[in-house]
């Protein structure tokens, strides 16, 4: 699947989304690799946590001023509509109100990082270029 197919397969996904859709495709591409590795159908890299199936899994993460190996464990899905579901959940949460309220992408992907949402130290740069680069930010104005 090229990085326009995955794209093109995951904004029905996001019409009325209560996220930027720009972010959520985004942070799926860069999550997943455009879905070339995504684990178990889990496209947003979602840790293990109550009321889902996990495996573990090894990862990199930024902790502490550095990436080091780790080996965590992360959540499985039967599909992407239920990891996509899931996603949506856990910004709906309340440390994602400042995601959810952001004005533009700009701010979006700086706060998805603020929140909390992944360790790496250019996430939300990473993001932003991946949004201009496939212009994912005309879809936040339909």
């Amino acid at each position: 699947m090229t990085p326009l197919e995955f794209i093109n397969l995951l904004k029905p996904y996001f019409n009325n989304s209560i996220v930027k859709p720009s972010l959520a495709i985004a942070q799926a591409c860069i999550e997943s690799g455009f879905g070339k590795h995504s684990f178990h159908n889990n496209i947003y890299g979602i840790k293990c946590h109550k009321g889902v199936d996990c495996l573990n899994a090894k990862t990199k993460e930024y902790i502490n001023g550095s990436y080091a190996d780790y080996n965590l464990a992360f959540a499985v899905y039967p599909d992407i509509s239920s990891c996509i579901s899931d996603y949506l959940s856990i910004l709906s949460r309340p440390r994602y109100k400042p995601v959810r309220e952001a004005k533009d992408y700009i701010e979006a992907c700086k706060q998805i990082k603020l929140c909390g949402y992944a360790t790496g130290k250019l996430y939300g740069v990473n993001l932003i270029k991946l949004i201009e680069k496939y212009k994912l930010y005309e879809l936040d104005f339909n």
